[in-house]
């Protein structure tokens, strides 16, 4: 007796009761998958009992689940009923408690007809599907404790599912253990949020394998088996997967990924979520040249909204709507204008919350454009966006610019300041000074990201422009790198002119290709910020700024074959919780302790382009 007491569990009785809760339902799977007809509640009960007792025996315990298997499956073999037990299962009861880990998840009146139709499976397949559906083991898991391949593993899944009906595995998923389930998905999640992170340090490919091996964990999984949450979950991988796949595949090949979301957004029970991503995925098929594709989908999204009365939604598809008018191959400015107005006319509603603020920002920008434009009928080019730019005690950063562009000369008539100015993050700090350099790596187009570098030349700089002659200019210099990773149109040089209390005056970029313009300001509406920083000296940011910009090519010359106009204003300011997801409701947020104490401000860019009348005669 001696001997055995001192091979007796050597944790504390907890540990005990935590082991047994973690293993039951996988015991139970092993047994039931070796035999059948054998006795699942007694086998699992000898199989703990043996264990506590025999604890000694274990000598690595790493392979604590491969071992309780192999003690209960030999004992599911030899279909042992104990009967010459040394310890009664009473003597137990107040250091373990073992309940039936059947009834965990099968309900007492669907047991037989269970057990009934997995016995149709030989012992191989069944072993399989039990682990995996009841016993809630993944692939890789399974692999490991069967010591098979995991392509092994997915064949026999495969071949035990065709054997089975679909309610008998809806049935055994809605009974699963749920802390089990519960923890699947909480390591889910917390992976999502590391690939989020890796995303916005530039590390793409470490943001893409992350994805790919959670891609593997559910992509057998029966959608309409899981809970809300679960599906919310995958649709966030694959959301990831997509814009961490950018550029790595061409983006018809990378389309699958958001296809994925929007076949999982179906099986939701949430139409918010089906209306957003019917709309992503318009956009994707525009990127892609589907038009007509894509116009079916914005007018679904819109449709959804409209019944739900979701006035973000409905002002935010309006925007995107009218911009699919845009898009046709024969624009219809009618069409455009009235879904335009219509976002605008929602601003009181918009207005009481902050992402209404931002999205009603967006709708305006592109309402601006249209209702400004010289001659419509004419319009050649058209630019509507939102850059937001968050204020952060290390400074200010562009954080995303949702919005649409089109047309001939809209790059470079109208060019996106924000994606120049913020191409580092971030792109303005209190600690500037002479001499100030750092260099980090930056998001490109590429497989890779850019290493940049970010300096500034002088604070002293005198810069004239068709707005006036400002002293005193701040002036930065952006420097890409020039490896073959780089994107010869995107990547090169950024001269950049801040004027005090004024804003950006002046713009040079020229690429690692020929490509070479220089943008600057021609007028402004500027209420500088009392008592501010120097972000706010060299950036004012009050509602109601207006800053306009005029394009000149390499020759020095103004873009003149065209009449165009190029205008920023800032429409809002926001706060904090609306820097971490708003284009997305289920978008995850990055470190959210750069964001501490935050504001961020939603600018309204508003471009167009037309062709010139033809002279008088």
């Amino acid at each position: 007796m001696q001997e055995i007491e001192k091979m007796l569990f050597d944790g504390t009785d907890d540990d005990f009761r935590r082991i047994v809760d973690s293993y039951q339902l996988l015991l139970y799977s092993v047994v039931y998958a070796t035999s059948a007809k054998a006795d699942a509640d007694d086998i699992v009960q000898e199989t703990f009992i043996y264990a506590y007792y025999h604890w000694g025996m274990l000598r690595d315990r790493k392979k604590l689940s491969s071992w309780l298997c192999a003690i209960a499956k030999n004992k599911a073999s030899h279909a042992i009923r104990t009967s010459e037990k040394t310890v009664s299962l009473e003597n137990l009861t107040d250091r373990i408690s073992v309940s039936s880990p059947e009834a965990s998840f099968m309900r007492r009146e669907e047991r037989t007809e269970i057990r009934e139709k997995l016995a149709v499976l030989s012992e191989k397949y069944r072993e399989t599907v039990m682990l995996y559906y009841f016993a809630g083991k993944s692939i890789p898991e399974i692999s490991s404790l069967l010591e098979i391949p995991k392509g092994t593993v997915k064949f026999r899944l495969h071949e035990g599912r065709k054997q089975l009906k679909k309610e008998l595995l809806s049935m055994a998923e809605a009974e699963k253990k749920p802390e089990e389930g519960k923890k699947l998905w909480e390591n889910i999640e917390s992976e999502i949020h590391r690939a989020r992170q890796a995303f916005e340090a530039c590390r793409k490919g470490e943001s893409n394998a992350i994805c790919e091996l959670l891609i593997e964990q559910f992509k057998d999984m029966e959608p309409a088996m899981l809970s809300e949450e679960a599906i919310l979950a995958m649709i966030r991988v694959y959301n990831q997967k997509f814009h961490s796949n950018m550029y790595a595949e061409p983006y018809e090949k990378n389309m699958i990924y958001l296809e994925k979301c929007v076949e999982l957004a179906e099986k939701s029970k949430d139409k918010a979520i089906r209306a957003e991503y019917c709309a992503l995925y318009a956009n994707a098929l525009t990127n892609i040249g589907k038009r007509t594709e894509a116009f079916a989908y914005y007018k679904k999204a819109f449709l959804l909204a409209e019944k739900q009365k979701n006035t973000s939604q409905i002002a935010l598809f309006a925007f995107w709507l009218g911009t699919a008018y845009l898009n046709k191959n024969i624009p219809d400015l009618a069409g455009a204008k009235a879904y335009f107005e219509k976002g605008v006319s929602l601003k009181n509603k918009l207005w009481k919350s902050d992402r209404g603020k931002c999205i009603y920002t967006l709708v305006y920008s592109a309402f601006t454009a249209l209702d400004r434009a010289k001659n419509p009928k004419k319009l050649i080019g058209f630019h509507a966006s939102e850059p937001c730019i968050i204020k952060t005690e290390k400074g200010l950063h562009l954080q995303e610019q949702p919005g649409f562009f089109g047309g001939n000369y809209s790059r470079f008539c109208t060019p996106d300041i924000f994606t120049h100015i913020a191409h580092i993050r971030p792109f303005l700090s209190n600690g500037i000074r002479e001499g100030f350099s750092f260099e980090k790596d930056i998001f490109s187009n590429g497989k890779s990201s850019v290493r940049s570098r970010y300096e500034i030349i002088s604070m002293h700089t005198c810069v004239q422009t068709p707005a006036g002659t400002f002293e005193d200019c701040l002036h930065i210099r952006y420097t890409d790198g020039t490896d073959g990773s780089c994107n010869p149109k995107r990547n090169g040089v950024r001269d950049l002119f801040y004027a005090p209390n004024t804003g950006l005056v002046q713009m040079h970029f020229k690429a690692i290709g020929n490509l070479e313009y220089t943008v600057k300001l021609t007028e402004y509406s500027v209420i500088p910020v009392k008592n501010g920083d120097l972000c706010d000296l060299y950036l004012p940011l009050n509602i109601g700024n207006i800053w306009y910009y005029d394009t000149y090519g390499e020759n020095g010359m103004r873009f003149d074959r065209v009449i165009y106009e190029n205008r920023f204003e800032v429409a809002a300011k926001c706060k904090r919780e609306t820097c971490t997801s708003r284009w997305s409701p289920i978008s995850m947020p990055g470190d959210m302790d750069e964001y501490e104490n935050s504001i961020i401000t939603s600018i309204a860019h508003s471009g167009w382009i037309c062709e010139k009348d033809p002279p008088s005669i």
